[in-house]
């Protein structure tokens, strides 16, 4: 009976000792879950936009002989283009880790003009004090391919394509005479494109439209048949403004 006591008294000094030992061990603290991070934005896919631009630029009015094309110099009356056009924009882009490969096609419409008045040289056929020579870009298509580095929502990019002018030009307050013609240029710029939700960017960008070209609108009514008037138009700068509405991407 003693042996039996003895060893109950013995497991519970084994019991209380291990209990203390328990009491005094560190509570181990929660691993915290990892935070859970947000995909970066993909810009992979089609979109369509409204595009909106005001551009400036120069032309010249005068005559050349048929037999010896030249540009017009100096003396000639000096034409400064400027004006808004809107538009419509659509587009696919591409991407690859962090660059962006899109092409993309636009089409706006408004006028840039501007007029001059007659010179020592240049009868532009107006009355006193009134210009005389006007020249008007009706709207301007292009088509460019674009190269951009993404970061996340942000994209910077580069682009260059084929732009189509529509040029008109005519003499006179009175219209005596005008015409028109569509002119291919070469076209390049940068631009800065945001996503400001899952499908709806915004952007700015800046296109350098080379020298658009020549249209001959008189050869008979007030310039003669051989030495006809034409307008020469060179460069075309302008600051684009867009919203692009994006059907895939994250």
């Amino acid at each position: 009976m003693k042996r039996i006591v003895s060893l109950f008294a013995a497991i519970a000094a084994i019991g209380i000792v291990g209990g203390a030992n328990a009491a005094d061990m560190p509570t181990k603290t929660p691993v915290k879950a990892a935070p859970v991070v947000a995909p970066a934005y993909n810009w992979t896919g089609f979109y369509i936009g409204a595009v909106g631009s005001y551009g400036w630029g120069d032309a010249q009015h005068c005559q050349h002989n048929i037999t010896a094309f030249a540009e017009c110099d100096a003396s000639f009356p000096q034409t400064n283009l400027t004006g808004w056009q809107g538009g419509a924009t659509v587009g696919y882009n591409w991407q690859w880790t962090t660059w962006v490969f899109g092409i993309e096609g636009d089409w706006s419409w408004g006028k840039l003009s501007g007029s001059s008045p007659s010179t020592t040289t240049f009868g532009c056929i107006a009355p006193a004090g009134v210009a005389g020579c006007f020249t008007d870009i009706k709207s301007t298509a292009t088509i460019r391919g674009r190269v951009g580095w993404a970061f996340d929502r942000f994209l910077p990019y580069v682009t260059a394509g084929v732009a189509w002018n529509k040029l008109e030009a005519s003499m006179g307050a009175v219209t005596v005479s005008s015409g028109d013609t569509t002119k291919a240029s070469f076209v390049a710029g940068a631009g800065l494109e945001y996503a400001v939700w899952q499908n709806l960017s915004a952007k700015v960008e800046y296109l350098y439209i080379s020298k658009v070209g020549d249209l001959t609108y008189d050869n008979g009514a007030a310039c003669g048949p051989a030495t006809p008037c034409y307008a020469h138009v060179g460069a075309i700068n302008e600051v684009r403004f867009g919203l692009n509405y994006r059907f895939t991407g994250l």
